[in-house]
C-alpha cells in the first residue's frame, strides 16, 4: 500500500531533486536567490511531473515520518515569500555605522573598528544610527541582528547601546 501527499507547485521556485550514492536530495531554488535543501530518509520516495509534486511512502509504519516531513516541507514554502525585517537603533554619543559592500563597520567607542560579514541574501539599510536588517531567511536575520547587538549590549542606567 502506498501512502501520498501531493503539492501543487507555483513558478516562485524551482524544485530539483538529485540523487547521490543511493540518496535522495531535494533542493529547493527560489526566485529571492534563497535555497534550501532536504535530505530524503530512505523510506521517503519523490516524484515530480510539471507542476505537481508528490512524496509518497509504500508502507503505512513511516505515515507519521511522511506527514512531519510534508509539513517542513509546505511551511518553508509558504515563508519563503515573506520578507523579514528587523531595525536596531544604535543610542549613545559617538557611536558611529558605516556600510561597505559587504562589511558592516562600526565605531562603538573602543580603541578599534568593529567589523561584521554580511551574508549575501540580507540587505541592510544604514540610515544615521538606525540599521534595517531585510532577508527571506528569519533564521538568518535573527542570528546577525543577535551578531550586532552582542558588541554593545544597552546599558540599563545611561541607555546606550542597541
Amino acid at each position: 500500500m502506498c501512502i501520498n501527499k501531493e503539492f501543487y507547485l507555483s513558478n516562485d521556485y524551482k524544485i530539483y531533486l538529485i540523487s547521490f550514492k543511493k540518496q535522495q536530495i531535494l533542493l529547493i531554488k527560489f526566485l529571492n536567490k534563497f535555497t534550501q535543501v532536504f535530505k530524503l530518509s530512505s523510506f521517503l520516495f519523490v516524484d515530480k511531473k510539471k507542476n505537481k509534486l508528490s512524496i509518497y511512502v509504500k508502507s503505512e509504519i513511516f505515515y507519521k515520518e511522511l506527514l512531519a516531513f510534508c509539513t517542513v516541507f509546505f511551511t518553508v514554502l509558504k515563508k519563503s515569500k515573506k520578507m523579514y525585517k528587523k531595525t536596531l537603533v544604535l543610542k549613545g554619543m559617538g557611536f558611529k555605522t558605516n556600510l561597505s559592500e559587504n562589511l558592516l563597520q562600526f565605531k562603538l567607542g573602543f580603541s578599534h573598528f568593529v567589523n561584521i560579514q554580511i551574508p549575501s541574501n540580507v540587505l541592510i539599510c544604514v540610515k544615521k544610527n538606525i540599521i534595517t536588517f531585510e532577508s527571506y531567511n528569519l533564521v538568518l536575520i535573527g542570528n546577525l541582528t543577535h551578531k550586532v547587538r552582542s558588541l554593545k549590549f544597552p546599558n540599563s542606567y545611561k541607555s546606550k547601546g542597541f
